[in-house]
């Protein structure tokens, strides 16, 4: 591929087809010859309506009779005693009734026997499903280290509730290539063996360091710098420290802000870094020395100089080491439990092991880790955090990491539109043509203010899907952009009236040519990730802006540095250096291992290597359509976060460093959830192609109106399926569920597994019942839903594994 100097990554899920297909019975095609039997029943009667409406008109003399007769045609019982004149009918006539009457009971008793079959097959198929979950080592493995409770509640009993978990754990690691993580693998092409790497919770590990730092030992031995404001109402103090105790879910990106009044702070510069036994020179201080100093450092005023990276578990060990000295029980026990933890850690990398030993080691790491915070004198919850982090690489098949041409050529022509789907190019060329119109530079810090309102007033633009009459199209170029996405999206709306769309090359390639005239260029690399439908067809789940962070967090060390090589040669031009940053905040998949040629910081800087970005001056390059950043020594830079956590979880700094300098979510390549309109029980949205990729999948789109009513029996089976033929709705499908609000589908942001997709095989009645509670209980909270069935490209049935490719281009 000539767009593709970095090697696809492959992620595949481990349930295999065959064994989710163990759930697959042959109830279906009972249940279709049973309708066919009531069909022919219902016609025979039809039959038996129209013959007796002609014989009431037509013969006067036994007239009484087939009026009894019709009345008691739909009763399972003919009795010819309560029918005047019967004994004067044809035998004919008589026998066609009787038969009549046969054929209903003949129903009835099929009728009895699928409805008993149907709720035997929910019972089987729940077991079933328990089996294969409680079977599968991969499952149990993610669950035992994501959620160590539901993987015990799981494997210790079956009540509703826990089927439900059951149900949506097994069709989301089966059916649905999941994030990178503990259910899914990773492959490169350069992964030879399969291999695992266990990492301690994240936000652990930085709760426990914060701890230990405010004990007395480290105290002593501690060096802080001095950081605070002066404003009119007092020395202002900024500090994440005071709410660690909390259960939240990142750590460090949000601060509270203190004023504190003693006159005696202010006698020391900011920025100064002093050793404890100076600081209580310098402040005077005469009781309680520690327990001031530790009030200091949680309030901010006071920033340890420890605190200048996210340190792993061999970082802690080896500070402590240098801390304690030989003299202090408390901190030789800490160093202690992290080594024994350091062990089990390296004791759970054993692929041989099996999943009781591994859930034993789990156990002993939390008992541990709870008596490493019981000696810090800190009361920590642990009970909603996953103690530990799984990565899986195993092996691919070198063909899974090779497209065909037309596929290669496809995503590289589309590629070169994506500019007009990144709305915070947008938010660039806006800031350009609102701040730097004189092309001078602005330091970072004066112009923080303001760049804080477009970002706020950025967001809840963004939220709307819409830029249009906005301050972020008031520019020249704004405007094209805007424009070309309006192009584009006439086109892809056709969809909505449930038309597929194929986009024409002319089109792309026309929005490709005024982009280039326009001298807007995509510096970053864009991630697609595919799944394979055919030999010839992919399917385009997402795509991505990227800095191939994914890359640096996985791939070997010794292949970081010349992949960063690629990068820097990507981004910059002669004379330009990359700062990274990428903060944890607790959350593991930011941990990156590689490091730019300097590190971008939100703080005072303390080492060579940083730059601190308040200090940084931006001007706008107008030959290259971007932000330039440089520093106090005047040095030329572009600055990249390699982090995954969205830039919303950011500090602010750091959020509005990305919001300048980088690419990011992409959006308006497909009809988004939220921008259709559910003005009819039933829409259906179409699909769009772009020669062999499938970019957006048909979508049938019922309103709760149709299904609150369905029940969860054989009738409700029965009305179900006449529901999904009646709108030609696939009988195989991915299902997702969105509020409905002013007829408009909605999101609802941070409501876990509402708009998840869900896999469904509607023939099979544990999946009927299973989805029909997962959406009675999302009407009985919201009232008015959508339910989504997606097409299910590619088929899992169709597939031994789950398989999807992730391509840099």
């Amino acid at each position: 591929m000539n767009g593709m100097d970095v090697s696809p990554i492959v992620r595949k899920n481990h349930v295999a087809s065959n064994e989710v297909i163990q759930l697959k019975s042959e109830f279906y095609q009972a249940f279709v010859h049973y309708r066919k039997e009531r069909q022919r029943l219902k016609q025979q009667e039809e039959e038996a309506h129209q013959k007796l409406s002609k014989l009431i008109d037509e013969d006067e003399h036994l007239r009484i009779t087939y009026i009894y007769l019709k009345r008691m045609i739909n009763k399972t019982k003919l009795d010819p005693r309560k029918i005047p004149k019967f004994e004067f009918l044809p035998n004919e006539l008589k026998n066609y009734f009787f038969d009549l009457l046969i054929t209903r009971k003949e129903v009835k008793k099929y009728e009895v026997q699928i409805e008993h079959l149907f709720n035997q097959e929910i019972e089987n198929g729940n077991k079933m499903m328990i089996n294969l979950v409680k079977q599968n080592q991969t499952i149990q493995n993610a669950l035992m280290l994501t959620n160590h409770k539901m993987h015990q509640k799981i494997n210790s009993s079956s009540n509703a509730k826990t089927m439900d978990k059951v149900w949506k754990v097994l069709g989301r690691s089966y059916a649905k290539t999941a994030p990178l993580s503990t259910f899914t693998s990773l492959s490169f092409i350069d992964t030879k063996e399969e291999k695992r790497r266990i990492e301690l919770n994240q936000s652990i590990l930085l709760k426990l360091f914060y701890c230990v730092l405010e004990l007395d030992e480290v105290l002593v031995q501690s060096s802080f710098m001095v950081d605070f404001e002066i404003t009119n109402d007092g020395i202002l103090v900024e500090s994440f420290l005071e709410d660690i105790d909390k259960n939240s879910s990142f750590i460090g990106n949000q601060s509270r802000k203190f004023l504190l009044s003693s006159k005696s702070l202010l006698e020391i510069e900011p920025g100064k870094v002093l050793s404890t036994k100076d600081l209580i020179v310098e402040l005077g201080i005469t009781n309680n020395e520690l327990t001031l100093i530790r009030k200091l450092v949680r309030y901010g005023y006071l920033k340890h100089t420890a605190h200048d990276k996210d340190p792993s578990i061999e970082d802690l060990i080896k500070f402590l080491v240098q801390c304690d000295g030989g003299n202090s029980d408390c901190l030789k026990e800490i160093i202690w439990i992290l080594e024994a933890i350091k062990q089990d850690l390296e004791s759970f990398m054993d692929n041989h092991m099996v999943i009781s030993e591994r859930e034993q080691l789990l156990l002993r790491i939390e008992s541990r880790i709870k008596k490493a915070f019981e000696l810090t004198g800190r009361n920590i919850d642990l009970h909603s955090t996953s103690l530990v982090s799984e990565n899986y690489y195993v092996p691919a098949d070198p063909h899974q990491f090779a497209l065909p041409d037309r596929v290669q050529k496809d995503i590289e022509t589309y590629k070169e539109i994506l500019a007009i789907f990144d709305h915070r190019l947008l938010f660039q060329l806006s800031i350009r043509y609102k701040l730097f119109r004189s092309n001078n530079s602005i330091l970072f810090n004066d112009i923080k203010p303001e760049l804080v309102k477009f970002a706020n007033a950025f967001e809840e633009q963004a939220l709307l899907k819409d830029f249009s009459n906005s301050i972020f199209t008031e520019s020249p170029l704004g405007r094209v952009l805007n424009q070309l996405k309006r192009e584009y999206y006439k086109v892809i709306s056709e969809t909505l009236s449930g038309e597929d769309v194929t986009l024409d090359l002319k089109l792309i390639d026309e929005i490709a040519r005024v982009l280039k005239e326009n001298g807007v260029k995509r510096r970053c690399y864009d991630t697609f990730l595919v799944q394979q439908v055919t030999k010839e067809k992919y399917i385009v789940n997402h795509i991505k802006s990227s800095y191939l962070g994914n890359y640096f967090r996985h791939i070997k060390k010794e292949s970081q540095k010349q992949l960063y090589q690629k990068l820097k040669n990507r981004l910059t031009r002669v004379g330009e250096d990359i700062a990274t940053f990428s903060p944890s905040y607790g959350f593991n998949p930011n941990i990156i291992p590689i490091k730019g040629d300097y590190e971008l910081v939100d703080k005072k800087s303390l080492l060579p290597n940083q730059i601190n970005i308040g200090a940084c001056n931006i001007y706008w390059s107008q030959q290259e359509n971007r932000f330039i950043f440089y520093n106090e020594k005047h040095k030329r830079f572009i600055p990249i976060y390699l982090g995954s956590l969205a830039s919303y979880h950011l500090s602010e700094d750091f959020k509005l460093v990305t919001y300048l300098g980088q690419s990011a979510f992409l959006s308006g390549m497909t009809i988004e959830y939220d921008g259709i309109r559910m003005e009819k029980p039933f829409v259906q949205i179409g699909k769009i192609e772009f020669g062999s990729l499938t970019l957006q999948r048909r979508k049938y789109i019922i309103h709760s109106c149709l299904l609150e009513r369905i029940g969860p029996n054989l009738k409700g089976f029965q009305q179900m399926m006449e529901v999904m033929e009646r709108y030609q709705i696939p009988k195989v499908s991915f299902v997702r569920i969105f509020l409905i609000q002013h007829e408009k589908l909605s999101i609802i942001y941070g409501e876990k597994g509402l708009h998840k997709p869900l896999f469904l095989d509607i023939t099979e009645p544990v999946f009927f019942n299973r989805i029909l509670k997962h959406i009675q209980k999302q009407i009985k909270k919201y009232k008015e839903v959508a339910v989504v069935f997606e097409e299910a490209l590619p088929n899992p049935y169709h597939q031994e594994y789950m398989t999807e490719i992730s391509i840099d281009v």
